[in-house]
């Protein structure tokens, strides 16, 4: 509880500074996200080109077993479609 109030004071603040400030804010978060992204995807890469992994499960495809698979990987599309990547504009133009 203490840390959601932390981070509500904090947007609170940030939100009472400005544009300029939420602007800056955004961008370091838009940063620390894509980040996260490249690690998840560079640490993949090198746990593969280890020798360790293998991509030879990634044509199978049994239907029945995989239904529940599925559905989640077409949620997470949805979601990440939803997520907020779209530019800045006014909406609708005044």
């Amino acid at each position: 509880m203490p840390v959601a109030l932390t981070f509500l004071t904090a947007v609170a603040l940030l939100n009472a500074r400005g544009v300029r400030e939420r602007l800056s804010a955004n961008l370091v978060m838009t940063l620390v996200e894509v980040g996260g992204l490249l690690l998840v995807i560079g640490l993949g890469f090198a746990f593969l080109a280890s020798g360790q992994g293998s991509t030879e499960r990634l044509q199978n495809f049994d239907g029945a077993a995989s239904s529940a698979a599925a559905v989640l990987g077409a949620a997470l599309i949805a979601f990440y479609s939803l997520v907020g990547f779209e530019p800045l504009r006014t909406w609708p133009k005044r």
